[in-house]
């Protein structure tokens, strides 16, 4: 017998003020901060996607969200749908290359780039081949929240814990997604003290935390996935500061240790 598809999301447009969008949906189907919602018009070219990033919750069941494009042709009371996840885009070898928008689609009238995944926590394979390093993600005794940085070998058994890290550390837009040195020997991943996000570097052999960036009281935050320079010397990030709509790609220098 038929599984039933789940119902979606839906709520209503209640203002449009530039590229900020207001959306109402019902009390017990309010979406997540940094949820994508989606919402189809139709202008001159035709019938086409808007999606915006819910940035807020306003009251009165509605949220505010941001337009990753224009929104001349949204108007109240049209049907909103919350995907129910963040904005995600390709990344890898398929995407070398391309020119993407901030949706991940292409933008050079080439072919579309890769399926995205939709999954929050991946999981990284050792530079021997024989160890995964993998992300779990549990409940403490009173509720809160917590990530364990987990390795494990196929032939040894039971994996071990290289880290914990409160969620509190790790904002639920934030790809929690370390990214392993060429050597195998850290494990780069951002983590959020207050406003600041921060670059740290985690030992593969004795799981010993080493900071990368200080951007001491600087509101910063890492917008994607960061990644190291094949010679292992260098960690790449997508960086954005303060309250900017630009994000920044920098190079942050990280030894990675000997």
């Amino acid at each position: 017998m038929a599984t039933a598809a789940p119902a979606k999301n839906i709520g209503h447009v209640v203002q449009v003020i530039g590229p900020v969008v207001d959306v109402e949906f019902e009390s017990e189907n309010l979406p997540e901060l940094y949820n994508a919602l989606e919402l189809m018009i139709r202008d001159d070219d035709g019938e086409h996607k808007v999606v915006v990033e819910v940035q807020q919750h306003v009251g009165r069941n509605q949220v505010r969200a941001v337009a990753m494009s224009s929104t001349d042709s949204v108007v109240r009371g049209m049907e909103v749908v919350d995907t129910g996840s963040p904005i995600t885009v390709p990344v890898g070898t398929a995407a070398l290359g391309r020119i993407l928008n901030v949706l991940g689609d292409p933008i050079d009238n080439g072919a579309p780039a890769v399926t995205v995944t939709s999954e929050r926590l991946r999981h990284v394979i050792g530079s021997d081949g024989a160890t995964l390093y993998y992300l779990f993600e549990r409940s403490l005794v009173d509720g809160r929240p917590e990530f364990e940085i987990r390795a494990a070998k196929p032939e040894n058994g039971p994996f071990r814990v290289l880290a914990r890290i409160p969620a509190s550390r790790v904002p639920i837009w934030q790809i929690v997604n370390p990214a392993l040195s060429p050597d195998g020997k850290w494990l780069a991943q951002p983590l959020t003290d207050g406003a600041t996000t921060n670059l740290w570097a985690l030992s593969t052999s004795t799981g010993e935390w080493k900071q990368i960036t200080d951007f001491a009281e600087r509101p910063t935050f890492f917008a994607r996935r960061v990644s190291w320079s094949s010679d292992g010397r260098f960690i790449f990030g997508a960086l954005g500061a303060g309250e900017s709509d630009i994000v920044l790609l920098e190079g942050l220098v990280g030894r990675s240790g000997t």
